[in-house]
């Protein structure tokens, strides 16, 4: 099963290398090592992927930004890629009622989920555990933070025991 991903996955991918437009000069690298995951989610839960969620950091400019860990989402799965660019390992749970605390904070940032409504000050912090006591801590600055809201809209809050 290969393949198993919406077009706009790629997309997405690609949006969060480059909130302005333009990917850095590791994105061709770094978009086959996405790729790569997300055929490897398809085949080990057989799920077509519905969703992704990338944590970049940046480093030294635009051209230097970094994929952190990346999110795998389908219906059913969650699949949580840490320390993206140095270890081949992941973590994969059920995504359905699974989340039994939630905490989210906010810097500089209207939560209305206004595309717009960011700055390069902003923050969103976002805490969460699992039924089965697995913390997760993921923060998004400036332009990445409607990316995290948009997460914990879509896949975190309905997800909520």
């Amino acid at each position: 099963m290969r393949n198993e991903y919406d077009e706009d996955i790629l997309e997405k991918i690609k949006d969060f290398f480059a909130p302005s437009g333009a990917p850095p000069k590791n994105f061709v690298d770094t978009e086959e090592r996405v790729k790569g995951f997300v055929d490897t989610f398809s085949r080990i839960t057989g799920d077509k992927v519905k969703d992704i969620y990338a944590t970049c950091m940046q480093e030294g400019g635009e051209k230097s930004i970094t994929l952190k860990d990346l999110w795998v989402f389908s219906e059913r799965y969650i699949m949580l890629v840490e320390a993206f660019d140095k270890v081949e390992s992941f973590r994969l749970f059920s995504a359905r009622k699974k989340i039994s605390s939630l905490r989210v904070t906010t810097e500089d940032y209207d939560f209305n989920g206004n595309h717009e409504s960011f700055r390069e000050s902003s923050r969103l912090t976002l805490e969460f555990m699992t039924s089965d006591r697995m913390l997760v801590e993921r923060e998004a600055r400036g332009p990445y933070c409607p990316h995290l809201a948009r997460l914990i809209r879509l896949w975190v809050l309905p997800n909520l025991e």
